[in-house]
């Protein structure tokens, strides 16, 4: 079964074949770990609440504030990370 960012395909669409590895993903973990490091959304995983949740995501500096968030999203609104 392969799992798909509605928030990647939203934005950018999808073109079936072409985007594996981009939007499409094998397990829920993979699909959760892009959701809070590209996007900064805090997923909440089994067993956790969700102030643990927002607290193991703040480790990685994933924060509300799209000043500091460390998520690619918010590094590339910034204009950080751009490749030359």
């Amino acid at each position: 079964m392969s799992l798909a960012c509605k928030i990647c395909i939203v934005k950018t669409g999808i073109k079936f074949g072409t985007d594996k590895g981009k939007k499409i993903f094998e397990t829920e973990e993979e699909l959760y770990n892009h959701l809070e490091n590209y996007h900064g959304r805090p997923v909440i995983r089994e067993n956790e609440t969700e102030q643990q949740a927002i607290e193991r995501c703040a480790k990685k500096g994933i924060v509300e504030d799209r000043n500091i968030c460390q998520c690619e999203e918010c590094k590339k609104l910034r204009g950080e990370n751009l490749k030359v």
